[in-house]
């Protein structure tokens, strides 16, 4: 039984060691980009990247959490048919006029 443990006992420590290892080539490869990066470039690259604004969203729904958020898209949405309809009135109430002086 204590071969068994020591076994485990020595897998652990190696796989302790390759978590440490990898730890340190992830650390120095950031540190490689961070330093060749050139951040007004990137910026500019991730903002007009069309995988942004759903991960812009994603966060916000993470932050904000899903519940309030969507209240606020119910909040939007109806202030979106409100604006439609409003739109569609007066568009209408203009034409009459229209043809009313004509």
């Amino acid at each position: 039984m204590s071969i068994r443990l020591e076994g485990l006992a020595v897998e652990k420590e190696m796989l302790l060691m390759r978590s440490a290892l990898c730890r340190l080539r992830l650390r120095r490869a950031t540190h490689e980009v961070r330093t060749s990066l050139d951040w007004k470039r990137a910026v500019l690259g991730t903002a007009r990247a069309w995988t942004v604004p759903p991960v812009v969203f994603g966060l916000a729904l993470s932050i904000v959490g899903v519940g309030r958020a969507a209240r606020w898209l119910q909040l939007a949405g109806r202030i979106l048919v409100f604006a439609r309809l409003a739109r569609l009135v007066s568009g209408s109430v203009g034409d009459l006029l229209r043809r009313r002086a004509s």
